[in-house]
């Protein structure tokens, strides 16, 4: 398909929530997405759910930095993935003018900015440039988790708390399948290349690789509770979930700035570790 759009589009995870409707105005689903870009026309929405092609308006309530703006839209196209999510490439309808310069500013503030810096990175073929820059944009991504956590929580007497729980809990697994399986397929064998590799080194990277073990572990299980939890309607388990997630939440920010620190000393600066790293991504 030839798509052509008005507006340039920058890559922005925003938690969205959305009901689909019909070509005949009739409700077909509901429930919790993100954004995975966003111009000032239009976004493309992932979400969990596998719907039938036969939609054609959206009404969603967005959260766009401190700001959440409530906008239609009209479904230009639909894709599913291979990983079972559905792709929904929006265009905005009936947009009002605070919301317009809502988005304006954000764009104009902080995405634009995004061209200069790697996000996850989804391509086989993508190349490094600037490792720091590099693992610190995608433990970011990671971390901005913990921030839409937070303000989930913020009112716990929420009915669809758990929903909404699970949905960014799917999302954050997606992500963190894709950025652990970039460091354990390229980092961390760039990291053991070369022939002054000691056993510290060698330590340093087992640790990281039982840390992603131990958290999606953990991921997994949080997931499995929170099924349990959405399908029996009961509220006693919600207390004890939310601490665990407080927890998982707190490994991962430590794992996360560990790795920061840790491998930009092992990788930085050395270009034949970097010219590995990129022939391990070509």
């Amino acid at each position: 398909m030839n798509e052509i759009r008005e507006y340039i589009r920058y890559d922005s995870l925003n938690l969205v929530s959305y009901i689909i409707y019909s070509e005949d105005g009739i409700s077909i689903s509901q429930g919790i997405g993100r954004t995975l870009n966003m111009s000032q026309g239009g976004i493309l929405l992932e979400i969990e759910d596998l719907l039938d092609e036969d939609i054609k308006n959206i009404s969603m309530t967005i959260a766009i930095g401190e700001n959440v703006v409530n906008v239609g839209g009209r479904v230009a196209f639909t894709l599913i993935t291979t990983a079972g999510f559905t792709e929904y490439g929006i265009q905005f309808i009936g947009t009002d003018r605070k919301t317009s310069e809502i988005i304006e500013c954000f764009i104009d503030g902080s995405l634009s900015e995004t061209q200069k810096k790697p996000r996850l990175l989804r391509k086989k073929d993508s190349r490094i440039d600037s490792f720091n820059l590099t693992i610190v944009k995608e433990h970011e991504i990671i971390l901005e988790y913990i921030d839409s956590y937070r303000k989930l929580i913020e009112n716990t007497d929420n009915r669809d708390l758990i929903i909404k729980i699970e949905n960014l809990m799917i999302f954050l697994k997606k992500d963190m399948v894709s950025h652990f399986f970039f460091e354990e397929n390229a980092v961390f064998k760039a990291a053991l290349y070369g022939n002054h590799i000691d056993e510290t080194t060698h330590a340093i990277i087992n640790k990281f690789k039982n840390d992603h073990s131990i958290l999606m572990t953990t991921l997994e299980e949080i997931l499995s509770f929170l099924r349990i939890i959405k399908m029996e309607e009961k509220k006693e388990g919600e207390d004890s979930l939310i601490r665990k997630i407080f927890v998982f939440l707190g490994h991962t920010k430590k794992h996360c700035r560990e790795e920061s620190e840790i491998l930009t000393s092992l990788i930085n600066y050395d270009w034949e570790k970097m010219r590995y790293l990129n022939s391990l991504l070509a």
